[in-house]
């Protein structure tokens, strides 16, 4: 199978956008429904107490996981006996990954929002969004993450380049 370079960082580059789009929209939707709907109940006051503490623990222990398993993920894909292709399979994967712990908590701050109604979580879901953002693939990171030789840094040069897999 081959892979065309360019088609490969517009779909790692797609996939990271749309999950960053729909966690951006899912925010604004809720401060708005929160915004417009009837007051919050007197029982979510002990879950927003509650929770405010532990989506904090979530947060750290999925950044955290994230880079460890990435980062494990990477240090094995350094070792020059795997192909190119099968090494940036592997990297997209460790990054869809990586993405999807870090978007957990996201979501879950999104739902305390929508359930609480407390703008309080709208902090964890700024910080968590500029997290996802921070993560954004792009050729030079993969190169670096992945300590190409020269020859493949060129090859990923040109998007029109065919990788063989």
């Amino acid at each position: 199978m081959k892979i065309q370079v360019g088609d490969y960082f517009r779909n790692l580059k797609l996939v990271h956008r749309v999950m960053l789009i729909m966690n951006i929209l899912c925010s604004v939707l809720f401060a708005v429904i929160i915004n417009v709907a009837s007051p919050k109940l007197a029982s979510t006051e002990a879950l927003h107490n509650i929770m405010k503490y532990i989506i904090i623990a979530i947060a750290l222990i999925c950044y955290v996981g994230s880079n460890y398993y990435f980062a494990k993920k990477i240090n094995l894909l350094n070792n020059s006996i795997f192909t190119l292709a099968y090494r940036l399979t592997a990297y997209r994967s460790a990054s869809i990954i990586r993405w999807t712990l870090v978007e957990m908590p996201l979501i879950i701050s999104n739902i305390l929002l929508f359930i609480t109604g407390s703008y309080y979580y709208i902090i964890y879901i700024f910080i968590l969004l500029l997290f996802f953002i921070m993560y954004t693939p792009s050729k030079l990171q993969v190169m670096s993450y992945l300590n190409l030789s020269p020859n493949e840094q060129t090859l990923l040069d040109d998007d029109y380049n065919e990788i063989e897999g």
